[in-house]
């Protein structure tokens, strides 16, 4: 049934300096599974509706009057659940300080100094070559956390990106990266879950962070390798994109030919030391 890749974000305003995708790579058949275990896991007594990592840490919502004791026995045994699957981790880590002084800093729109837009192209590239150096040859499903103001921007615009991956710099893209990403509600959807426990880890580490619950990442990393194409986007690689987007010009009718990718409401085109988890 191919594989699937499960990506949450975390990060924001006031939630430090780096914005984070992260989740988990697996094989359709032990999604299935996995989204199995997990759910019956969630049910066992003392009952859990769903994982927020946000809620554990504060001992709020779903976790509301839960003790620490009981808590972390919860977050175990979800832990160890993630560990008996072939699962592999993956991330992406945005400098969300470099992007304001880069690409953010000039009359780009709101996209390009968005985070949340810039990340999720790193992404999809990184699960790309993931899959491309393990010799999968066909179409993955790639499924993201709902995102009401992001999201429909970048699944409106998913079909120029692919366009150009394929045209510019990867002839073998079409055979692999999805036709387009989903976006799934965390709370249904179990694989998010543990997505969203990744991204919530990982983005505490990158800002230095503690946390009570770091021992998560620890265990993780017993049984859950870590993808190689797993990235860093510094101000020195940002500076590097906006150089080469600023050298490239487009014709009238490349703009043409892309807005037609994109669709209805497509603007017009200008002319012109940190603490390290396992991998």
């Amino acid at each position: 049934m191919g594989f699937q890749a499960y990506i949450d974000e975390s990060g924001g305003k006031g939630q430090g300096g780096v914005f984070v995708f992260a989740g988990l790579i697996g094989e359709a058949d032990d999604w299935a599974r996995f989204a199995t275990d997990w759910r019956a896991y969630l049910g066992e007594v003392p009952a859990v509706p769903y994982l927020s990592m946000r809620d554990a840490a504060k001992l709020s919502g779903a976790f509301h009057r839960w003790s620490r004791k009981a808590r972390d026995e919860k977050l175990l045994g979800l832990t160890r659940t993630i560990g008996r699957f072939p699962l592999t981790a993956y991330y992406c880590v945005m400098d969300v300080r470099a992007l304001s002084r880069t690409l953010g800093a000039e009359d780009r729109g709101k996209l390009a100094a968005s985070p949340y837009w810039q990340a999720f192209h790193f992404t999809v590239m990184g699960l790309y070559y993931d899959l491309h150096a393990r010799g999968v040859a066909e179409q993955f499903d790639l499924v993201f956390d709902e995102h009401m103001i992001f999201g429909p921007d970048v699944k409106q615009w998913y079909p120029l990106v692919k366009h150009v991956v394929e045209q510019v710099t990867e002839p073998d893209a079409p055979k692999i990266l999805p036709p387009a990403p989903s976006f799934a509600d965390d709370k249904k959807v179990m694989p998010l879950q543990a997505a969203d426990m990744l991204a919530w880890l990982f983005r505490r580490a990158w800002n230095g962070e503690r946390s009570e619950l770091e021992w998560i990442a620890e265990e993780l990393q017993k049984t859950i390798p870590m993808s190689s194409h797993s990235q860093i986007v510094d101000e020195e690689r940002l500076k590097r994109i906006r150089d080469e987007s600023d050298a490239k010009r487009f014709t009238r009718d490349e703009f043409a030919r892309y807005s037609a990718l994109i669709g209805p409401g497509a603007p017009r085109g200008r002319r012109r030391k940190r603490q390290r988890y396992w991998g």
